[in-house]
């Protein structure tokens, strides 16, 4: 079956041809590499950006290191995405968060590139990998899945009440959770009641309300909030805040269940 073609546009700069660094052989200065590592709140400024250049390419010094042919980037320990920028050949390699070790060719001529972290960073983030001068052979290398859960359940909730659900000394990466609630077959008299989700810098991850029907001998089981494949920063732990917004309600009327998924660090 042919591939489908969408309507496009003509891409709109001059194709140019570049010389291409990429080569079997070895450099003038034999195989090596560079460790690197970010501490991201330390050392990322304000931007979140840091500049490399390397010097001694061609010089015949012990420092000698004439290119970048490969990355080697272990960033299992940081919970942003980081991108490589080689502004010489305008190309980009973008590891996601939480990626362990991956050993990618870079096609640039130059020693001089960029990093940058993409979104929030927390003081426990650090990114760390390898500059080659030649390309590593390729390995396989498993995706890690170290991911927590933690749950409240049947928590009993009535006018305004303070839920802990992610312990205070946890910072990580929210990555999916939901929220359900429970009225016992005593009924509710009418009443709608706020809940705010938020970590301990007070950051807000979810608000929402549940209004009650109040039918006597009727249980009601809802879910307010649920949401999947989202990479939210948090520290000091997530809590769960109920307010009273209106009515009434009882003690042992109302039960609350709540899940969310994280990865710490």
């Amino acid at each position: 079956m042919s591939a489908f073609i969408p309507a496009a546009v003509r891409y709109p700069s001059p194709l140019t041809s570049l010389p291409d660094p990429w080569s079997t052989t070895n450099p003038p200065e034999g195989p090596r590499k560079i460790p690197c590592e970010v501490l991201w709140t330390s050392m990322g400024g304000v931007n979140r950006a840091i500049s490399f250049e390397i010097y001694g390419g061609g010089t015949g010094s012990a420092n000698d290191f004439s290119k970048v042919a490969a990355l080697s980037v272990d960033n299992s320990k940081c919970g942003a995405t980081v991108r490589f920028i080689f502004p010489d050949a305008n190309e980009t390699v973008t590891i996601p968060a939480y990626s362990p070790k991956v050993i990618v060719p870079v096609f640039s001529q130059s020693n001089a590139f960029y990093l940058i972290a993409e979104g929030t960073v927390l003081s426990q983030d650090v990114t760390r990998f390898m500059l080659h001068n030649t390309v590593p052979p390729p390995i396989a290398i498993p995706t890690s899945q170290e991911q927590s859960v933690a749950s409240v359940m049947a928590v009993n909730v009535t006018g305004a009440a303070l839920t802990q659900v992610i312990a205070t000394d946890v910072d990580g990466t929210l990555e999916c959770g939901s929220l359900e609630f429970t009225s016992t077959i005593n009924g509710t008299a009418f009443s709608t009641t706020g809940y705010h989700m938020f970590d301990g810098a007070g950051r807000t991850i979810m608000k929402t309300t549940w209004a009650m029907n109040g039918q006597a001998d009727i249980p009601e089981n809802v879910q307010l909030w649920s949401v999947s494949g989202v990479h939210l920063r948090f520290s000091g732990g997530i809590a769960i805040q109920q307010s009273l917004i209106y009515g009434a309600m009882d003690v042992n009327q109302v039960y609350m269940n709540a899940n969310l998924y994280y990865r710490a660090g």
